[in-house]
């Protein structure tokens, strides 16, 4: 996202197989391992999201810029039928920023 012509932040979201969702979710799957076949075909309903970052330049943060961010990368998806999306926390500051966002921890 461009804020005053500058590069503030983005965020990589996409449909992931459902057996990658579930194992995301366990905590089992490690998304550096992530290969193309993990993706799921947006054809293919429901579709389960795998969220697995969020980023904003510190000189940007506090602005609402991630909301913008993630509404702005659901937009493509509104028309589907998703079932459910899984974040990838690895910091206490991703923690809060998903409860943010509106997500809540379930495992």
């Amino acid at each position: 996202m461009l804020y005053d012509g500058k590069l503030a932040g983005f965020v990589n979201l996409f449909p992931v197989q459902p057996e990658v969702y579930h194992e995301l979710r366990a905590g089992r799957f490690n998304d550096h391992f992530m290969e193309l076949e993990h993706v799921a075909d947006i054809s293919a309903t429901p579709l389960h999201m795998f969220l697995c970052c969020v980023v904003v330049d510190r000189d940007y943060q506090r602005r609402g810029i991630a909301q913008q961010l993630l509404q702005a990368a659901v937009q493509p998806y509104a028309a589907l039928h998703c079932l459910s999306v899984v974040t990838d926390n690895v910091t206490a500051d991703g923690e809060r920023l998903s409860r943010r966002l509106g997500f809540t921890r379930t495992g």
